[in-house]
């Protein structure tokens, strides 16, 4: 676990597991979170709320690290030894790396990493580089930091019995994407004091736009011209939407009437089969809360 000291220290800069979300290719979180970790002054300031990053992956990442590197050492034959320096590139002082492991003896380090196994498929084959994709920024940002040749992997999937090393090569153009990126977002927006743009086509968009326009004031305002096209596609989508609900509960009612009273059907040269299960479900109690409601009326004014 990070002490408070590491946390401010981590904010004096762009570390490696910021990286992905910088460049736009973290599923998971976008720059504005990352921009909002660094100013925690504009976070308050803005009403942003941070995420708490917390449970039971997070606490079995931390526990596993240990024996995962001393397997990595156990089969390579190499030594590793914990890096607790805070490491800071040369030339570009924003650019910080906390790394998991250094490989005694070469110019080289381990990142480590416990995978769900729901994710396995990210991963390409043991010995190769291919690690998922939003983890390579990452490794390649602690290279530049540390001007490091090369760098290895040892991860865990599943938490059980596939293990994976996969051995990294330091890229130039790498260097420049990393370099480039984050001094923009460093200068133009940390620096600046301007948080980035949401990505709306990000999987966490929904959730950001909750989270940065979580009030609702007195104001009346007039939408540019771009709203217009905006608008149409949401009518036409949620009329296509309803249009394919509605038969695919047409469907469904067909297949129903089909099995009858029946537990299980199968459809001849299609595998797979439809199932009906008497279930029981608990009532519940919905607790009060609040929300922002969005809709569109036509004769709203």
């Amino acid at each position: 676990m990070l002490t408070e000291r590491q946390i401010d220290a981590r904010r004096t800069g762009i570390g490696g597991s910021d990286m992905a979300a910088v460049l736009g290719i973290d599923p998971y979180k976008q720059s504005i979170n990352v921009f909002f970790d660094k100013r925690p002054d504009l976070a308050q300031e803005l009403g942003w709320v941070p995420d708490v990053v917390e449970g039971d992956a997070i606490d079995f990442g931390n526990y596993v690290e240990d024996p995962i590197a001393q397997l990595y050492a156990a089969k390579t034959g190499l030594k590793v030894r914990k890096s607790n320096v805070h490491h800071q590139h040369v030339e570009c002082p924003w650019l910080l790396a906390n790394i998991d492991r250094k490989v005694e003896g070469v110019k080289r380090g381990l990142e480590i990493k416990s995978v769900n196994w729901r994710l396995a498929h990210l991963w390409g084959e043991a010995g190769t580089d291919q690690v998922a994709e939003y983890y390579l920024p990452q490794i390649m940002h602690y290279m530049l930091v540390l001007d490091y040749p090369e760098w290895d992997a040892a991860v865990l999937i599943g938490g059980a019995t596939d293990f994976r090393i996969y051995h990294i090569e330091r890229d130039r153009e790498w260097d420049d994407i990393i370099l480039d990126g984050a001094r923009d977002f460093w200068v133009n927006h940390v620096e600046a004091g301007i948080p980035p743009t949401i990505d709306l086509d990000h999987n966490s968009a929904h959730k950001l736009i909750r989270k940065v326009y979580h009030l609702v004031n007195d104001e009346q305002i007039e939408l540019d011209a771009s709203a217009i096209h905006w608008h149409e596609v949401l009518q036409q989508a949620d009329s296509e939407a309803k249009r394919y609900k509605s038969i695919a509960d047409n469907a469904k009612h067909h297949l129903q009437v089909l099995m009858g009273d029946a537990g299980r059907a199968f459809i001849p040269g299609i595998s797979g089969a439809y199932q009906r299960t008497q279930r029981k479900r608990k009532g519940f109690t919905v607790e009060p809360t609040e929300f922002i409601e969005f809709r569109y009326g036509p004769k709203l004014k």
